[in-house]
């Protein structure tokens, strides 16, 4: 049976209309060029020519303009969500800190990777998360891998998991993490690496040989 993580809050921003946005605009980019080319081959009952080039031309387009439009709609969830939390989670003296989504490992969803949003905060000895619906804190000490994991974004190149294992009272958790701090997926699957290193440092000093 899969673990149950219940949200210690509801979601004010990371809500419907915010998946909705980043991850329905690509499509709709290439969905007049596909449909057109759908009705063409059924014309001419012959998949070659025009119609396969406007078939191709909607499957393209979304595919090239993922990297910037899936992140539309990211810098004002940010900021707003900023301007309400910070004070719960700003460490001025942090190793690293930024904006990222975050799943369990029981989360699955065809809109989005995404269970919720906030701030991944790494300090000395500690990973802290503090988001919209979930919040937790992990011991350096605990851990016992930190890898990356694929995610839908991993098939164009464009992104992938943090995945974090460690022990808390005795039992194993995983939690999957992924920049939202940058404009486009391709610099925050670049953040994403930057912290990994970081975290895998931390955890080398606390556990030699790891």
């Amino acid at each position: 049976m899969a673990k149950s993580h219940p949200p210690v809050a509801k979601a004010e921003f990371w809500n419907l209309r915010a998946k909705l946005v980043g991850n329905l605009l690509p499509l709709l980019l290439g969905a007049p060029f596909f449909i057109y080319g759908v009705i063409l081959a059924r014309q001419t009952h012959v998949l070659i020519g025009k119609d396969l080039i406007f078939l191709a031309i909607g499957v393209l387009l979304p595919t090239l303009f993922l990297n910037w439009l899936a992140m539309v709609g990211n810098k004002s969830i940010k900021t707003s969500f900023y301007a309400r939390h910070s004070r719960a989670f700003h460490k001025p003296d942090a190793l690293d800190s930024f904006f990222c989504g975050m799943a369990w490992p029981e989360f699955s969803s065809l809109l989005d990777p995404h269970q919720d949003v906030g701030y991944l905060t790494l300090d000395k000895g500690e990973v802290h998360y503090f988001g919209e619906q979930f919040r937790f804190q992990i011991e350096i000490k605990d851990i016992s891998s930190i890898r990356w994991k694929k995610n839908p974004h991993s098939f164009l190149g464009l992104g992938g998991f943090l995945a974090i294992t460690w022990s808390d009272q005795g039992k194993t958790e995983v939690v999957f993490l992924e920049s939202r701090n940058e404009s486009n997926l391709l610099a925050n699957k670049k953040k994403t690496k930057q912290f990994m290193s970081k975290a895998l440092d931390q955890l080398r000093l606390m556990k030699p040989g790891t």
